[in-house]
């Protein structure tokens, strides 16, 4: 998934992009360093509940665009939950909504092929080591949650 999000940095003005399940769940990112996990668990439900309460209104959110004073948040709804872009207030409109509409039918059809796999057995693999997160952190898909 995170291969198709990178697709998105070929758009100018793209700082990176995030992906979210239907709960608001982080799915996959493509996002600098000083994008923190923890901030991407905590603002994907307030997206997707932002989108609830827009759609409330009857009609169905297809793309959502938040500006801000230097960024936009570009948030498309793909099959399986949200794609969301972060890019300059500069960045060219027209590009972005295509790429946007191209990773958004991508992502629906790695969602439902992944949701009609088997899940994968739950056991470590001996050629990985296991890493002990930092106490009071607990593992789920591979983010460190409090």
């Amino acid at each position: 998934m995170q291969q198709a999000l990178q697709g998105l940095r070929d758009v100018e003005g793209v700082i990176g992009s995030f992906a979210l399940d239907d709960s608001g769940g982080l799915v996959s990112k493509d996002l600098p360093a000083v994008f923190h996990d923890d901030v991407l668990m905590e603002s994907g439900p307030r997206i997707m509940r932002l989108c609830e309460a827009i759609e409330h209104g009857g009609e169905a959110l297809d793309s959502l665009v938040l500006r801000f004073a230097d960024h936009k948040l570009h948030i498309r709804r793909s099959r399986g939950g949200l794609l969301c872009v972060i890019a300059d207030a500069d960045s060219n409109p027209p590009a972005l909504r295509m790429a946007l509409a191209l990773v958004a039918r991508r992502l629906g059809s790695l969602v439902a092929k992944r949701s009609s796999e088997p899940p994968p057995a739950n056991h470590e693999s001996a050629s990985t080591p296991a890493s002990s997160p930092r106490p009071g952190l607990k593992t789920y898909r591979g983010l460190k949650v409090r």
